[in-house]
């Protein structure tokens, strides 16, 4: 599935970029990952729908520690 394949390079690029908070006068430096639910679309599922089951692979993806891509199956 071609979504999962750019949803993934999304995903390693956004972990591997680090950036600086700065507290005061101390700056640490931290990481980032994100969570992507992912779905599929035919003519007969709404938007809602859609919306729904890409909502579901975002809280599975959550569920199981994040940093991942979950299909909605």
């Amino acid at each position: 599935m071609l979504a999962y394949m750019v949803a993934e390079r999304i995903r390693k690029g956004f972990k591997q970029k680090s950036f600086v908070v700065s507290r005061g006068e101390k700056k640490e430096s931290a990481s980032r990952s994100i969570s992507i639910g992912i779905t599929h679309t035919s003519a007969d599922i709404g938007i809602e729908q859609l919306i729904n089951q890409a909502d579901k692979a975002l809280y599975m993806a959550k569920g199981n520690g994040g940093n991942i891509c979950v299909k909605y199956e």
